[in-house]
């Protein structure tokens, strides 16, 4: 007779009992066997005691080896029980996430949404729950083995969100990207000599609006702190020329004049516009309050001087221009050398811009810059002079030529062959603002150490007069006072000495000669102490200054490090 194993309920439902009736005659019972039995039950969702299995083997077993008895053996125990679905909760240390685990129902209950809600509010889950995941882990573990743990991110707290920063809506169209934009024909090509609709504005129209910074929007963790957030940065708005505030918040800008609008980096300006087909002998030299709009050439020998922009629908030749903002040339810029000088050019046309410089191609010319200066086919035999960058070449790559030329730079040059085949000399001399930041230091030196001696002599007479070596009591209030007003002029004045200082600094930081194709033999650089000559043509080159001027060959891994850089 093989052994009788019967599982039943107990009378409290959540415990399992095993009967056992097994034959004498039969073999030893072991664990895997009862085990194999109970899996086989329909009770074999419920937690296993294998110890109770193992009591329960072990006690039928040394029955069996009683001899005083030929009856079957008949036991019974306790070997399993129900066990409900259990959680556990696992909070993120910086309390942004929350993961729920859930260890399925053995023979036990099995969880409601209601029942996972309050143990994550026992749990300081307050914020950020996901009810989708709470659905998915409960239909999950009913479908899942018994006892199988199953985990879920149940809550995501959100991080604080920093409000838009104020800025400026510049309430008409941009009249320079007009201009600056080519104006196609019918036929498909470019008319680099049509400046297009020029925009004009009425006096008291509206130009730009200052919008105001917006609140940021608060994070939270999952167990309901509330992450402060940051409100936008402010922009400031600035009245440029002709034009005022239309609202007492001054917010709003409107023009003061008929004119053309230009936008500043903080502002607005309205320029009045003297608009001619070209200037000649017969329209005479010009000068005007305002910008100055030449549909066509400016011709030799004019000279033109304006407060505003000087836009050019043509060329410029042989002529001076001077212009308090940006000068456009749609064409080219034309002059030749001359045996005189004047301002100390050397050269018969000379362009001198508050702003921007832009042309097709430039030969010959003399040009000073506060801003950029951009060509796109060539720079040539010309003294340049600027404070921002020069590019040369179309707006997409630096592939121009820059060749005879000397070039005070002031940040980057950029062109893709830099030097001739003729070996002529092709200067980028980088020092002249170097030389003004080391001067301008020099100066604030210069007054700090008379001042710091002045107030050495200050105090020495206040200590004189104090320890009565010196019979003058009558100046004592004043020397005092004096005293006070050195003191705040020396630490200003050392201020502004370290601030050139950082400013000198991280102005060699910017300077950098890149040539996308080569450059040639007869090319000299100069930054700061060095002085770097080529003697040879080098392929596609980055020069820079890093303690000394370093030629650095540009390669496909240079521009992908260069990209990475900028992402």
């Amino acid at each position: 007779m093989i052994s009788d194993m019967i599982f039943s309920l107990a009378e409290n439902e959540d415990e399992v009992e095993l009967a056992i009736k097994h034959a004498r005659s039969s073999s030893a019972l072991t664990f895997d066997k009862i085990k194999k039995a109970f899996d086989s039950s329909e009770f074999k969702s419920y937690l296993l005691d294998e110890d109770a299995v193992r009591a329960l083997s072990d006690e039928l077993n040394a029955k069996l080896l009683d001899e005083s008895s030929d009856e079957d053996i008949e036991l019974s125990k306790i070997v399993a029980h129900a066990v409900d679905a259990q959680l556990s909760i696992n909070i993120s240390d910086d309390a942004m996430s929350a993961e729920l685990s859930l260890s399925c129902a053995q023979g036990g209950k099995h969880l409601k949404a209601k029942e996972v809600l309050n143990f994550l509010s026992e749990n300081e889950i307050k914020k950020g729950l996901s009810g989708a995941a709470i659905k998915l882990i409960i239909r999950q573990a009913k479908e899942s083995e018994s006892g199988e743990i199953l985990s879920v991110k149940v809550a995501q707290g959100a991080l604080a969100i920093k409000g838009d920063d104020g800025f400026i809506d510049y309430l008409t169209d941009d009249p320079m990207a007009r201009i600056l934009a080519p104006k196609k024909l019918a036929d498909g090509k470019v008319d680099m000599r049509d400046l297009g609709d020029i925009l004009f504005v009425k006096k008291g129209t509206k130009l730009a609006q200052l919008i105001a910074p917006t609140d940021g929007v608060p994070g939270y963790t999952v167990t309901g702190t509330v992450l402060e957030s940051e409100a936008g940065e402010p922009e400031i708005i600035e009245l440029g020329e002709g034009v005022s505030f239309f609202d007492e918040e001054n917010t709003v800008i409107i023009s003061d004049l008929d004119g053309m609008p230009k936008r500043i980096p903080t502002g607005v300006s309205v320029f009045e516009v003297f608009s001619v087909d070209t200037v000649d002998v017969g329209i005479g030299n010009v000068n005007f309050d305002g910008t100055l709009i030449v549909q066509g050439d400016i011709a030799e020998a004019m000279t033109v001087n304006v407060t505003g922009d000087v836009i050019v629908g043509g060329t410029i030749e042989y002529a001076k221009v001077r212009a308090g903002g940006d000068i456009i040339v749609e064409q080219g810029i034309i002059g030749h050398q001359v045996e005189g000088e004047f301002d100390g050019f050397s050269n018969s046309c000379m362009l001198v811009s508050g702003g921007f410089i832009k042309a097709k191609y430039i030969q010959y010319a003399n040009l000073r810059a506060k801003g950029d200066i951009t060509v796109e086919a060539y720079l040539s035999h010309s003294q340049v002079t600027l404070i921002g960058a020069l590019w040369v070449g179309k707006e997409s790559a630096a592939d121009g030529k820059l060749f005879s030329c000397y070039i005070q730079g002031g940040k980057s040059i950029h062109a893709g062959i830099i030097g001739s085949l003729s070996s002529a000399a092709t200067t980028l001399d980088f020092n002249h603002l170097l030389d003004a930041y080391a001067e301008l230091k020099n100066k604030l030196n210069d007054k700090s150490e008379h001042l710091i001696e002045r107030t050495r002599q200050i105090s020495k007479l206040i200590s004189q007069i104090e320890n009565k070596q010196l019979e003058r009591e009558d100046l004592l209030s004043r020397l005092n006072d004096a005293l006070k007003k050195q003191l705040p002029l020396i630490s200003k004045i050392n201020k502004s000495y370290y601030q050139t200082t950082d400013k000198m600094t991280e102005h060699i930081k910017v300077i950098e000669v890149v040539a996308t194709h080569s450059i040639l033999s007869g090319a000299e650089i100069s930054i700061a102490d060095g002085i770097c000559s080529f003697k040879r043509e080098y392929g596609p080159t980055k020069v820079y200054y890093d303690n000394r001027i370093v030629v650095e060959p540009i390669t496909s891994a240079t521009e992908e490090n260069k990209e990475n850089e900028s992402e």
